[in-house]
């Protein structure tokens, strides 16, 4: 097979009935075939017509799947975010990876970007959005999984040009951190106790992996709610539950927005919004919490980039107090009552935390029973 560029010079509407995943899935077909035809003939095509059904189907087996959202805003930002992706792409091993890129904004093709001379690159598929956000590479990743050829062991890896979008000194030691987790052998490798992997969970203000770079089984990413709804979801969370009542939480709106995982940040909050998550993480120091890295932060993510396996230990996350994590001051005591949590799922996944719930344990609560569990449950119980 020879490798493929897919580009769409419309806007993700203009696919109308046909799914994103169908429109790769059929210009992949094209690509492939004797005559390579021009990608918006598949735009004519009604889904049914398609030759293959999933993205998966043209992954090599044996190798984990890594969707890398890739941003560049203008065409000033070509240069900058070119070294970026060439620096995170470089560190994706053709050997164990099929790499699926999906570039929003400007950039049309990995040539513009100059990485189309890696070999990750030339074996992969690089998809054009102009218009989208991480929430549009994360329900590719989700559909995925969700495929019917996908096994459910599987183990996706989520990836992003950060410092992109914010081109700060400390953005790219924040990066390197984030995808030596997502990348690491110990989360490609993760056991079964574990279904989601990176180099640090925090459960405050809400469960998630700060920066947002990690590994996960497929079995269940299924279970999740699709991305491209969790945003509006999460928003009727907010509505329905407790989670704006603490006056010590400033009020939602803006970048206040990450005391709750709402928002923009709901796609930091999507992968582990699931009441069966079985976070690990692998970071043993805990100088770095989350949210935007201290001095200290920083110098403790330099330790585990320089140091490796020395201090990269896996365990089930959160693995410190909750005294560790209260190291926002724009989120005090954010996310600290349990009642918030469940709420969440139960409006979210209509279903309540099994005993086995990392929370249990990190709010100092028991599973629920009697009365206790009656309060939030209801009729659930």
């Amino acid at each position: 097979l020879k490798p493929f560029w897919l580009s769409h010079f419309g806007s993700v509407s203009d696919f109308g009935s046909m799914s994103l995943r169908t429109f790769i899935s059929c210009t992949v077909v094209s690509a492939v075939s004797v005559v390579a035809d021009d990608a918006t003939s598949c735009l004519q095509m009604d889904s049914s017509q398609a030759t293959s059904s999933s993205l998966h189907s043209f992954s090599p087996s044996g190798k984990h799947a890594v969707f890398y959202n890739l941003y560049v805003g203008t065409h000033d930002n070509i240069w900058k975010v070119s070294e970026i992706a060439r620096e995170q792409l470089s560190l994706v091993d053709p050997q164990r990876h099929q790499l699926y890129i999906f570039s929003i904004g400007v950039v049309k093709d990995p040539w513009t970007m100059s990485i189309d001379d890696l070999q990750i690159v030339k074996e992969g598929v690089f998809v054009h959005l102009p218009d989208g956000q991480e929430s549009s590479t994360l329900q590719e990743l989700w559909s995925y999984c969700s495929s019917n050829s996908t096994l459910s062991s599987e183990v996706v890896v989520y990836l992003h040009s950060k410092g992109s979008y914010h081109d700060k000194p400390a953005q790219a030691g924040w990066r390197q951190y984030l995808q030596a987790g997502a990348l690491s052998e110990e989360c490609r490798l993760m056991p079964n106790s574990c279904d989601t992997c990176g180099s640090r969970m925090s459960p405050l203000p809400f469960p998630h992996f700060p920066g947002n770079m990690w590994a996960a089984r497929c079995d269940y990413i299924s279970r999740l709610i699709q991305p491209k709804l969790f945003e509006s979801a999460m928003d009727l969370v907010f509505e329905e539950s407790d989670s704006g009542s603490d006056d010590r939480c400033p009020p939602a709106g803006g970048e206040a927005d990450n005391c709750y995982g709402i928002g923009r940040f709901s796609s930091e909050h999507w992968v582990l919004s699931h009441p069966d998550a079985r976070p690990c993480d692998l970071d043993s120091n805990p100088k770095y919490a989350w949210g935007k890295p201290s001095r200290a932060g920083l110098e403790a993510m330099r330790s585990f980039l320089q140091k490796g396996d020395e201090v990269k230990l896996l365990q089930p996350a959160p693995r410190s107090h909750m005294s560790d994590y209260r190291t926002h001051h724009d989120c005090p005591t954010c996310g600290e009552d349990v009642s918030t949590r469940i709420d969440g799922y139960r409006i979210l996944y209509k279903k309540k935390p099994p005993a086995s719930w990392w929370g249990w344990k990190f709010f100092k609560k028991e599973p629920p029973a009697s009365w206790w569990g009656r309060r939030f449950f209801g009729s659930l119980l």
